[in-house]
């Protein structure tokens, strides 16, 4: 059961670490706070257990039609958001925010984000009818409660650092350069990719 867990965190590290739109996203909230950039992983997260739901109910492919449709949905809404993080202000802007009092409404709002990369990225789909289903099938649902545990784990520790960082122009730079290339990247990339095909 132990060495299940431990599988299962490895891999939700492995999913979560490498460069995204998820993490593009946490990455340029976190720049006000810890707590918007783990909101959005969060809100991410949610979005594999939906998913994990459906499959373990349904465990059924999902029509290539729909697949087309989300995957054009979540291409127009990483474009946005990529304008949005190039139109964010420079570091005093993110200060600012940061010494404000944190609003519930901005919270909502972070987890929202999060929760609707998730669900309208076809790659995040196209997982859980492969992947997960052949995990749960495979291990149980014990390498899910590590599965878990690993994504938690990054967005915590991502967050964080980025938010020690904010301070620094270059750093602040850097990281909306980032966000907004990943994000922009992504959205050409799943458009060509389900919207196209």
């Amino acid at each position: 059961m132990i060495a299940e867990i431990i599988r299962g965190v490895i891999l939700g590290l492995s999913l979560a670490a490498p460069p995204g739109p998820v993490n593009a996203m946490i990455a340029h909230r976190s720049l006000t706070s810890s707590v918007r950039g783990i909101l959005v992983g969060l809100g991410a997260l949610s979005a594999d257990l939906i998913f994990m739901t459906i499959m373990l109910m349904i465990k059924a492919i999902i029509p290539s039609v729909l697949l087309k449709s989300v995957g054009i949905i979540g291409s127009v809404f990483m474009f946005y958001l990529a304008v949005q993080v190039l139109r964010a202000k420079g570091n005093n802007d993110y200060e600012r925010q940061a010494k404000k009092k944190e609003l519930s409404s901005t919270h909502t709002k972070d987890y929202a984000t999060g929760l609707a990369m998730g669900l309208t990225n076809p790659f995040q789909i196209t997982w859980w009818l492969t992947a997960g289903l052949s995990l749960i099938a495979s291990f149980g649902y014990t390498i899910l409660v590590g599965f878990i545990i690993g994504i938690i784990s990054w967005v915590f520790s991502f967050s964080t650092i980025i938010s020690k960082g904010r301070t620094n122009k270059t750093f602040i730079l850097g990281v909306k350069l980032f966000s907004s290339i990943t994000l922009l990247f992504f959205s050409i990339y799943i458009f060509i990719r389900f919207g196209l095909s």
